[in-house]
C-alpha cells in the first residue's frame, strides 16, 4: 500500500499564485496605469518574467495592465498584451506595436540588454535555510529548486554542495533573481523538482529505527521527519513506519491512484463552485478537500488557487483527441513495478536525458499504461499501393481485376463514372483494405476525421492495417483507411474454382458471369458465408440458378448460393457464418455439380475473391 504526503509543495505554490493574482488585480502599480500603454505581441520563447525584466518593471505591472491574464504562466504565442507606454519608461524603447503608429513587434528591449544569468556552486553551512541563501545571493527559492531538482527545501545538510543562480546583471548594477516559468506556447523543459512519496513498513521483531533507516538508505533524521511520533518513543512489532522514497524510484501507480498523486494549480473563475471544480477534474468533493487541506471550500473566490489532479499528461487525453504530430516517436508503455530511474537505465539513458524527451511530465512519478517517449521515431505504416489494370474493362469488372470492390475504386477516385470504361495499363492508388484513403492534415485528430466522414472511430482502430495503432499519435501526412463496413466472410465450401467472376458469357461480352463457380460433389454441405437473415429459399430445378438461397447480411450486403439439391434453412431464419444452410447439387442451368456463389453490395455485383479470406 502506498500513501502520499499532501502537506508539501502544492499549498506553498497555491499561496504564491494567489499572491500574484491579488497583486494583478490592482488598477495601477508603481505609477503605471491602463491610460498609458502600448501593445506587444507574444513571440515564441517569451515569458512574462522576461518581458518585465527587459522593460525593467515588475510582473505585477503587466498583470495590472492585462486583467485577462490569470497567471504569469498562461501567455501564448500571438497573444497581444498591454505594456507601459514608451514615454513612461525613462527613455526605454520597448519596440512594440502602439496605438500611436509604431509597428515593430520585436521582443521588448531595454536601452542596455541584460547579461545571461550565471550559475555557481555553494556549500551549505550550519544554520542555513533555503530562503536565507536565496536572499543573500539575490535570487529566489524557486530558482534554486529549479537548478537542484533533488533538493528538499526543509531538509538541508551541512556540507552539501548546490548550484546557485548568481542573478542577472542589469544596467543599474542591481541583480534580479532567476525565475522558473512556462515559455509562451511552449512547456518549460526544466526538469521537474523531485517529490517524495512514502511506502508503509510494518515493524518486525528485532527492528530498530536506525536499522530501518540504514536499509532504506536514509539518515535517522530523515526517517524522523516522516515519523515525528517515533522521535521520543519506542517502536514495537506491528507499528507502521513511513519510508520516504524519491519519485524517480517510486513504482508506477495504478491509474486509479493517479488522480490524487499528480497535481496542478487551478485558478477559480467566475461562476465556479467547489463541487463543480471537483466534478470537472473527475474527483469527489471530499478528495478536493483532501488536496486542499486547511482551505475552506465553502467560500471560494475568483482568483483563488486550488490544488487539483494533473490533467496535462497524454494518459488523461480521450482517445482520438490529440492533434496530429510531425513524427511518431518511439515510446515505452509503463508496466507495473517500473520506476523512472529503471526505465532510463533499461534504455541506456540518464534520467536527465529521459526527462528532456518527456518535457510535459509534472514529476518523475509513473502511471501504469502511460507512454514514456524514447529516442528515435517510428516509420509510418504503408496502407496503400499503386495497382495497374491489366485489361480494359468497365468499372465494376475493372475493380475486380484491381482487387477491390467498385465502391472502394469509386470512393478513392471520385471523378470516375460508374459506367465508365477504364483503359488497360492505367495506374490506380488504392488502399490495401476496403475503404477510403484519407491523408492526415495539420490540426487533425482521429476523432475529427472519423466524424467528418461519418465513420465510427472504433472501426478504424479495429484493425492495425487501417494505419492507426495509437489514436492519439497520428502523424501529419500519414494515410489512414476509413474502412468500408463489410461483413466478415468465410468460404462456404472448399473446391476447385472453375469459372471466375466477370467471365464473358457471350460473343460481345454483354453478358458476364456475376459470381464464382466452385466444383463440388453432390450433397457436399454448403455454409453461410457470413452472419445474416435468410430472405429467400426456393427457385426452379430446371432453369437459371436452380434451387438457391439468398441471405441478407445488412448494410446493403447479400449473398446467393445456387444450384442446390436440398435446403437446411427456411426463409426468415437467422444464420451464423459457417452454419450449414443446404447441400450442393446440379439444379437449374448447370453443366455439372457445383456451387454458384454471388456477393452483392447494393446495386453492384462484387468479386467474391475480393471479400473472402
Amino acid at each position: 500500500m502506498r500513501r502520499f504526503d499532501w502537506s508539501r509543495g502544492p499549498l506553498r505554490l497555491a499561496a504564491l499564485c494567489a499572491a500574484l493574482l491579488i497583486t494583478a488585480g490592482l488598477v495601477g502599480v508603481n505609477g503605471w496605469s491602463r491610460a498609458s500603454a502600448d501593445t506587444y505581441t507574444i513571440q515564441a520563447g517569451d515569458t512574462l518574467w522576461g518581458i518585465a525584466n527587459d522593460l525593467q518593471i515588475g510582473v505585477s505591472v503587466l498583470l495590472a495592465l492585462n486583467g485577462d491574464i490569470t497567471s504569469p504562466d498562461s501567455i501564448f504565442v500571438g497573444q497581444q498584451i498591454q505594456i507601459p507606454d514608451n514615454t513612461a519608461t525613462n527613455g526605454l524603447s520597448p519596440g512594440v506595436s502602439s496605438n500611436q503608429g509604431s509597428s515593430d513587434s520585436n521582443h521588448p528591449s531595454s536601452s542596455a540588454l541584460a547579461t545571461p544569468p550565471q550559475v555557481g556552486p555553494y556549500t551549505i553551512q550550519a544554520g542555513d535555510t533555503l530562503s536565507a541563501i536565496a536572499l543573500s545571493h539575490s535570487t529566489t527559492v524557486e530558482a534554486i529548486l529549479a537548478l537542484n531538482p533533488s533538493l528538499r527545501p526543509h531538509l538541508l545538510w551541512v556540507g552539501t554542495e548546490i548550484a546557485l543562480p548568481r542573478g542577472t546583471s542589469t544596467p543599474g548594477g542591481g541583480s534580479t533573481g532567476s525565475r522558473t516559468s512556462l515559455n509562451a506556447g511552449v512547456v518549460s523543459t526544466e526538469p521537474p523538482s523531485t517529490t517524495w512519496q512514502t511506502t508503509e513498513y510494518i515493524v518486525k521483531s528485532g527492528d530498530s529505527l536506525s536499522g530501518i533507516a540504514v536499509r532504506a538508505s536514509l539518515t535517522l533524521e530523515q526517517l524522523y521527519e516522516y515519523n515525528p511520533h517515533a522521535r521520543n518513543s519506542m517502536i514495537h512489532p506491528g507499528d507502521v513506519i513511513l519510508i520516504p522514497i524519491p519519485d524517480y524510484l517510486a513504482p508506477a501507480l495504478d491509474p486509479s491512484d493517479a488522480n490524487l498523486a499528480l497535481t496542478q494549480i487551478y485558478t477559480v473563475r467566475s461562476g465556479d463552485n467547489a463541487s463543480q471544480i471537483a466534478e470537472r477534474f473527475g474527483i469527489t468533493f471530499a478528495e478536493l478537500t483532501q488536496l486542499n487541506a486547511g482551505v475552506s471550500l465553502s467560500t471560494i473566490y475568483i482568483g483563488q488557487t486550488l490544488t487539483v489532479p494533473w490533467t496535462h499528461d497524454p494518459l488523461s487525453s480521450a482517445p482520438g483527441t490529440v492533434p496530429a504530430v510531425e513524427q511518431r516517436r518511439r515510446s515505452y508503455e509503463v508496466q507495473a513495478g517500473d520506476t523512472f530511474s529503471a526505465i532510463a537505465d533499461q534504455h541506456g539513458l540518464s534520467m536527465a536525458e529521459l526527462r528532456e524527451l518527456n518535457p510535459m511530465r509534472s514529476s518523475n512519478l509513473l502511471i501504469i499504461g502511460q507512454l514514456i517517449y524514447l529516442p528515435g521515431h517510428i516509420d509510418l505504416p504503408v496502407v496503400s499501393e499503386e495497382r495497374t489494370l491489366a485489361e480494359a474493362d468497365l468499372v465494376q469488372y475493372a475493380a475486380a481485376n484491381l482487387g477491390v470492390t467498385p465502391h472502394t475504386l469509386l470512393a478513392n477516385h471520385g471523378w470516375l463514372d460508374p459506367g465508365q470504361w477504364i483503359e488497360a495499363g492505367s495506374s490506380w492508388r488504392l488502399p490495401r483494405r476496403e475503404g477510403l484513403l484519407v491523408t492526415v492534415q495539420r490540426g487533425d485528430t482521429l476523432q475529427a476525421i472519423a466524424q467528418r466522414h461519418g465513420v465510427d472511430m472504433q472501426a478504424i482502430l479495429a484493425d492495425p492495417a487501417h494505419g492507426v495503432e495509437d489514436p492519439n499519435e497520428i502523424v501529419i501526412g500519414q494515410e489512414i483507411i476509413l474502412p468500408l463496413d463489410t461483413p466478415s466472410f468465410v468460404w462456404p465450401a472448399i473446391g476447385q474454382i472453375t469459372d471466375p467472376f466477370g467471365l464473358c458469357r457471350s460473343w460481345d461480352c454483354s453478358y458476364r458471369h456475376k459470381g464464382l463457380d466452385i466444383a463440388l460433389d453432390t450433397y457436399e454441405p454448403i455454409l453461410a458465408a457470413a452472419d445474416g437473415l435468410v430472405t429467400f429459399v426456393g427457385g426452379d430445378a430446371h432453369i437459371g440458378l436452380g434451387w438457391y438461397i439468398e441471405i441478407d447480411h445488412g448494410n446493403g450486403w447479400s449473398s446467393v448460393y445456387a444450384h442446390l439439391v436440398e435446403f437446411a434453412v427456411w426463409q426468415g431464419q437467422e444464420v451464423s457464418a459457417g452454419e450449414i444452410i443446404g447441400y450442393n447439387g446440379n439444379t437449374g442451368h448447370s453443366t455439372g455439380p457445383h456451387l454458384h456463389l454471388e456477393i452483392r453490395h447494393n446495386d453492384w455485383y462484387v468479386d467474391p475473391l475480393v471479400m473472402l479470406p
